[in-house]
């Protein structure tokens, strides 16, 4: 958005004839009472005690947290406290599944984009890990879950082994999102600019689209100046 809120009318032009696709990350999600990745870890930087500082990631958090009681107990963590029922859904969320795109990709773990498309009576197929990249339609809506399904604890994505070597875990899916970073306008929203999955994203579009850069689009809250540039 420009100094008078108003949206940029290439943005609304783009998405208005479908060329549009929307990130979703963690902060759309805090409007349904979902805890901030701080207070997801919180409890594991307790647990690990001197084993880790206070600038330590989350990524490395979730890691060494990992490596002390094993992924289950790390999985068994997550779901306990992403897939509780009394997170509800949010508007924001049935608008965003209502926008003219063909696919949406998000961070998050939670499945609130689902019960949105649901509510709406949008039919969508979720794509969770490799194996479900065959079975996109352009005509139903796909909801790309780039860290995985609470459901399919195979496909999580939340230590920093798993954050580096996912793009080689899971080629299809880099292709898939490598052609949709150079052919469409993407808008991120609930990314602030030191989330590090803001930052995979935008260095893989730096490593794949060379010296012709695609539009992108991100909502920002008060964020400082230098920061933008």
């Amino acid at each position: 958005m420009d100094k008078n809120n108003e949206m940029d009318s290439v943005l609304v032009e783009r998405f208005a004839h479908g060329n549009g696709t929307v990130f979703v990350g963690a902060g759309i999600s805090l409007g349904a009472r979902l805890p901030s990745w701080g207070k997801l870890m919180d409890p594991l930087r307790k647990d690990l005690g001197e084993a880790v500082g206070p600038c330590t990631s989350y990524l490395d958090v979730a890691e060494l947290y990992e490596t002390k009681h094993s992924r289950g107990v790390l999985i068994k963590y997550l779901k306990d406290q992403l897939g509780d029922v009394r997170f509800q859904l949010t508007q924001t969320h049935e608008l965003i599944v209502s926008l003219p795109v063909q696919r949406i990709y998000t961070t998050n773990f939670d499945s609130l984009l689902e019960q949105a498309s649901q509510k709406k009576q949008i039919n969508r197929n979720v794509i969770s890990n490799a194996s479900d990249v065959g079975f996109s339609d352009t005509s139903t809506l796909s909801i790309v879950k780039l860290h995985g399904d609470l459901d399919d604890a195979d496909s999580l994505v939340i230590s920093a082994r798993d954050y580096h070597s996912y793009f080689n875990r899971n080629p299809a899916v880099a292709d898939l999102l490598k052609v949709e970073l150079q052919t469409n306008t993407v808008l991120f929203l609930g990314y602030s600019f030191s989330d590090p999955n803001f930052g995979m994203i935008l260095g893989k579009v730096a490593a794949q689209s060379g010296s012709v850069r695609p539009l992108l689009y991100s909502l920002q809250l008060q964020p400082h100046p230098l920061t933008v540039q």
